[in-house]
C-alpha cells in the first residue's frame, strides 16, 4: 500500500509540476518579441515538496574544460545514480550565471538506475580561469548536489 501512495504522491507532484511549467511558459510566451527565443529551461522549484529521501552518487562533482576559446559553446554531461531505495527526483538546476545552462530528467529516476544532468556553458565575453557552479536541488539529504565547471578561456582569432 505504501508503495501505492508513493506513486500517487509522485504522479500529483510531476502532474502539478508539468501544468505550472506549460502556464509559465504560456505567460512568458505571450511577453516576448518575435525575435527573442522562448526559454528552453524550467526554472528550479523553490520549495521542496515532502518526498521520500533518497541519495545519489554522481560519477564526478567538477569537470575542467582546459583551455577553449570564447567562441564556441562547451557542453558536458554530470552523471549521477540513484543509489537508495525510494525514486529519486531532480526538482531543479540553476546555474550560477546565464552562461552555464543545466538540463535535467524530470521524471523519477528508479533506485539503482542512471541519469544525466547537462550542461552548456556559453564563454562568449569571458577571459582567463572562470569557475561556474551548479546547484541541482533533489528529494535527498542535504537537498542540493554542487556541481563545477572550470575552464581558462582565451580570445578566439
Amino acid at each position: 500500500m505504501s508503495n501505492k501512495i508513493t506513486n500517487l504522491l509522485l504522479f500529483s507532484i510531476l502532474l502539478v509540476l508539468g501544468v505550472n511549467t506549460y502556464f509559465s511558459l504560456k505567460r512568458e510566451d505571450r511577453s516576448l518579441n518575435k525575435t527573442e527565443a522562448i526559454p528552453t529551461s524550467v526554472p528550479a522549484i523553490k520549495s521542496i515538496p515532502n518526498l521520500p529521501k533518497t541519495t545519489l552518487k554522481f560519477d564526478s562533482l567538477i569537470h575542467n574544460f582546459g583551455v577553449i576559446t570564447d567562441d564556441k559553446k562547451q557542453y558536458h554531461a554530470f552523471e549521477f545514480t540513484n543509489t537508495g531505495k525510494e525514486p529519486l527526483m531532480i526538482l531543479g538546476a540553476e546555474g550560477s550565471c546565464g552562461c552555464t545552462v543545466p538540463s535535467w530528467p524530470r521524471d523519477p529516476i528508479a533506485p539503482g538506475k542512471s541519469a544525466k544532468i547537462e550542461v552548456s556553458f556559453d564563454p562568449n565575453g569571458k577571459s582567463g580561469e572562470q569557475s561556474k557552479i551548479v546547484t541541482v536541488t533533489s528529494n535527498t539529504e542535504p537537498t542540493t548536489s554542487i556541481l563545477t565547471i572550470t575552464a581558462t578561456i582565451i580570445k578566439s582569432n
